[in-house]
């Protein structure tokens, strides 16, 4: 997949696309459990402000 990730921990910036983010992962643990947290942690913010557009939405009509 097309994916990339940019996450800035204190003075650090990652930027690793698709297969070269993968591939780090599967030869670094400790890595791979920070960007899967991440990328948790991303989703359920995106989740809960499309949860909250479509019930704003919902209470207009």
């Amino acid at each position: 997949r097309e994916s990339s990730l940019a996450a800035r921990e204190r003075c650090l910036l990652l930027k690793l696309e698709g297969s070269a983010l993968r591939e780090r992962c599967k030869a670094d643990a400790e890595l791979a459990v920070r960007v899967y947290a991440i990328l948790g942690r991303t989703s359920a913010q995106r989740y809960r402000d499309v949860s909250l557009e479509l019930r704003n939405t919902a209470s207009y009509q």
